[in-house]
C-alpha cells in the first residue's frame, strides 16, 4: 500500500487534468511506501491512441532517476490517468507493469 500525501495528490489531480482528455504520467518516488515527490511527465506518445495510453521516454525515465537520486529517494512508482474510464488497470496496464513500481491510476 502506498502513501500519498494530500499536497502529492493535489498536484497528480493538476497534473492529469492539464493533460486532459489525454492520459496524464509521472513517477512516484520516494520509499518504504511513502510518496515523497512526484515527478510529472509529458506523454510522449505521437498517435491517436494518446486517449487512452502514455509512453514515457528513456530520456524521461533517466531525468526521474536523477531527480531521486539528488533527493536521496528511489522511484517506488507511476501515476498515470484513464480519462473518462474506471481507474482501475487495464488489460495492457497489467501486462507492461513493472514489478518493482507501483501503480497509482486517477480518473
Amino acid at each position: 500500500m502506498l502513501s500519498v500525501p494530500k499536497r502529492l495528490v493535489e498536484q497528480i489531480s493538476a497534473h492529469v487534468e492539464s493533460a486532459y482528455p489525454e492520459e496524464g504520467a509521472g513517477f512516484l518516488l520516494g520509499g518504504d511506501g511513502e510518496v515523497t515527490e512526484i515527478f510529472p511527465l509529458p506523454n510522449a506518445r505521437e498517435d491517436e491512441a494518446r486517449h487512452n495510453r502514455y509512453l514515457i521516454t528513456p530520456e524521461d525515465y533517466m531525468k526521474a532517476e536523477m531527480k531521486a537520486a539528488d533527493l536521496g529517494v528511489d522511484l517506488i512508482g507511476v501515476f498515470h490517468s484513464h480519462p473518462d474510464c474506471p481507474n482501475v488497470p487495464s488489460e495492457y496496464d497489467r501486462e507492461w507493469a513493472q514489478p518493482c513500481f507501483s501503480y497509482l491510476i486517477t480518473r
